[in-house]
């Protein structure tokens, strides 16, 4: 069968095009000269202990993956250097651009000697790379059950030796995300003065706890004393964060409403209920809140805030719209302890302080255009009939109409 000149033609001219020369790169273009890794971590993955003694100066440098020397040792299961980097003070939960820490890569390895120098040095068993691994995962992944076996056997012993990240994530977080019930009580039971710790997205453990479902954590941790309006840095509360766990947001709801009907007898910051709902963003209660008694928003807390005030510190607008609607003035220009008013007190640049502008600049002009109108009638000799007709027509509800 004679093959089809079309079908003969294609193979060389592939060909050519494979070997087509390409056009050279733009003189501008940035070409990296330098090796992404320091000679520490080459020395180490040479096992060359000598080397590494003599570069020992980049023990906190990382190669173009963020991985430290350390990182370099351990999935090599070089570990006299390892031991030689945690004396010298490498920190042993460093993270790489992938969240993955020294113990991670040791796990992968399934080198058993460096992941128990790891954990002499304090190693965080429960921290999660990017992808939610944990070590204990990628050692599992691996078929190293030796390894798997060892960290996943010191729940207990591994939260109560974790330290604080750079995160701010203390070992209550972390026994809160991961359930770690025994050992969460066990911290608890050393005193809760840090109970309300806060990492660096505003997140308390029971945030944590709320966030990942963990019905028994987080009551063990209300029952502590724990704060179930504490929002983060977003605004958002235990409540909100449990948006996916139905049973865990019943549960807060009794929580919430059992709190709430005791609050101006316990809070320590002397909130009301409005200052909570506002806090927290419940329009709807808000609004009946208000609709059954006005007078409640010129409460003040402690620190001399309104609900006014903080709604305007959260940046709830929508219940600042709600509570402006109902006041004459007498919130909206209130300064509390610190001499601040509403404006004042809400974020730079934000809606809520755009909102409270436009509200401050309405109510001054409704209050020169009363004193424009008392002028005029006190300037009147004999209280001439048209030109009370006419202040009533503009604003019929001016003082000078009140009942004495």
């Amino acid at each position: 069968m004679v093959a089809s000149p079309t079908k003969s033609l294609a193979r060389p001219i592939r060909l050519q095009k494979l070997l087509k020369p390409k056009p050279p790169l733009p003189a501008s273009y940035d070409v990296p000269l330098t090796p992404s890794c320091t000679p520490l971590h080459t020395a180490i993955l040479r096992n060359d202990m000598k080397a590494a003694h003599a570069y020992i100066r980049y023990l906190d440098s990382t190669d173009a993956d963020g991985n430290t020397p350390l990182h370099h040792a351990c999935v090599a299961g070089r570990s006299e250097m390892a031991a030689l980097l945690v004396e010298r003070g490498a920190s042993v939960n460093v993270t790489n651009d992938g969240g993955n820490t020294p113990l991670h890569k040791a796990a992968v390895g399934g080198h058993v000697a460096c992941v128990e120098l790891l954990l002499a040095h304090r190693a965080n068993v429960l921290h999660k790379n990017h992808k939610g691994q944990y070590a204990a995962d990628l050692a599992g992944w691996r078929m190293h059950t030796t390894v798997t076996a060892r960290l996943r056997d010191l729940d207990l012993a591994a939260v109560l030796a974790i330290a604080p990240d750079a995160a701010g994530n203390t070992r209550l977080h972390y026994a809160a995300a991961s359930n770690k019930v025994d050992a969460l009580l066990r911290i608890l039971a050393e005193g809760t003065p840090h109970i309300e710790a806060r990492n660096e997205n505003g997140c308390t453990a029971l945030h944590l706890a709320a966030q990942a479902g963990h019905y028994d954590i987080l009551q063990y941790l209300v029952d502590a004393g724990a704060d179930v309006f504490a929002v983060t840095n977003d605004g958002a509360c235990a409540f909100d964060l449990a948006a996916t766990h139905l049973r865990l947001r019943n549960q807060l709801t009794r929580i919430e409403t059992a709190k709430l009907a005791t609050l101006e007898q316990h809070s320590e910051q002397g909130d009301t209920v409005l200052h909570v709902l506002a806090k927290l963003g419940r329009l709807d209660d808000v609004q009946s809140l208000l609709h059954a008694s006005p007078a409640a928003m010129t409460d003040t807390n402690a620190q001399g805030d309104t609900a006014l005030h903080v709604a305007a510190q959260y940046n709830r607008v929508d219940v600042l719209r709600a509570i402006l609607a109902h006041d004459d003035g007498a919130c909206l220009f209130r300064c509390n302890h610190k001499g601040q008013t509403a404006r004042a007190t809400a974020p730079v640049a934000s809606f809520s302080a755009k909102l409270l502008r436009d509200a401050e600049h309405a109510q001054l002009g409704c209050f020169v255009t009363e004193w424009l109108l008392e002028s005029m009638v006190h300037r009147v000799t004999a209280r001439d009939s048209t030109v009370l007709d006419f202040v009533y027509a503009v604003r019929p509800h001016s003082r000078l109409f009140a009942s004495p």
